[in-house]
């Protein structure tokens, strides 16, 4: 009787053993899974994230290729495109020359054509005179380079005044620039007044 006794008291705390057990594992490794499962899922967003960041700066160098790329061809297009007054002329070359100097061509004030000094009345010039005044912004380098870019232009064109100012943009020091010109040009050929040949 004794060993029966001493069999279900040995089997009753086993049985108590085994439930305390069980309710450490629902109490504490329970939540320790739930916090493993969260974590797992955490990462793999972050994971996930960082691939469409991935993919993101892939796309933001394959649009700035053909932003530059579309951006060469829109000049090319320009500088083949026929100007129809001198004043396009004008602002095509100057627009040109500040994109190579490295330079931001603002205002374009124009003036009026003129016949240079000294044309007799009622003779028409064969060289005109087209006065505007422009501004510009861009480092010194930038401004000397522009400068240099108009003297060496193929198209006549004199500069007979300027206005610098110096400012900042950020920490860039930026040298703000008022340039009046003359812009020589030839009046096309009348086909009525041309004798046949």
């Amino acid at each position: 009787m004794k060993k029966n006794e001493l069999a279900n008291l040995i089997g009753a705390y086993v049985l108590i053993g085994l439930i305390t057990a069980l309710a450490l594992v629902f109490l504490v490794i329970k939540p320790l899974w739930n916090n493993a499962q969260k974590t797992g899922r955490e990462i793999s967003t972050v994971n996930t994230k960082t691939k469409e960041l991935k993919q993101l700066g892939i796309d933001t160098e394959t649009l700035r290729a053909n932003y530059d790329q579309v951006k060469s061809q829109r000049d090319q297009i320009l500088q083949l495109l026929p100007a129809k007054s001198e004043e396009e002329r004008l602002i095509a070359l100057l627009g040109d020359l500040a994109s190579k100097s490295g330079v931001i061509l603002g205002a374009f004030a124009p003036g009026s054509s003129t016949a240079p000094a000294g044309t007799p009345s009622g003779v028409t010039a064969s060289v005109n005179i087209y006065p505007a005044s422009i501004s510009i912004a861009g480092a010194y380098a930038g401004v000397q380079a522009f400068l240099q870019k108009i003297e060496e232009s193929a198209r006549f064109i004199e500069v007979t005044g300027t206005q610098l100012s110096s400012g900042n943009q950020g920490n860039t020091p930026l040298l703000q620039t008022r340039l009046n010109l003359q812009a020589y040009y030839q009046q096309p050929l009348d086909p009525n007044l041309v004798e046949p040949k």
